[in-house]
């Protein structure tokens, strides 16, 4: 499923709902889009591994206010996201922990 989110008030389109994600992923070309480039990052030493088992190397990871649906049913929170630079066809991977953290439940049957 592809969503939008509000990312630290900036509108982030291809966002990828990822109940198999164990990580909750933002990529490097978004943060510049967002003005985050010179944010302080807390370090990451350990890579990412895919589903085909390729390796890739994170910059590390940050806390971002996230924010989900319209008023009145708007829900904020704060997502650790990892930053990776690589090409990809979403801009966010939003994972196992943020689809807790909001109560989110990812179903089929429900999409319009």
């Amino acid at each position: 499923m592809v969503i939008k989110l509000d990312i630290t008030n900036f509108s982030v389109h291809k966002v990828l709902v990822d109940n198999g994600s164990s990580a909750d992923i933002i990529f490097w070309d978004v943060m510049k889009r967002i003005g985050l480039e010179n944010a302080e990052l807390d370090p990451v030493h350990t890579p990412l591994v895919g589903f085909g088992g390729g390796e890739v190397a994170s910059m590390g990871t940050i806390n971002l206010s996230v924010s989900m649906r319209e008023e009145p049913r708007r829900k904020t929170i704060m997502v650790r996201f990892l930053i990776v630079d690589t090409q990809f066809a979403y801009n966010v991977i939003l994972g196992r922990p943020s689809l807790n953290a909001f109560g989110a439940v990812v179903s089929t049957y429900h999409l319009k």
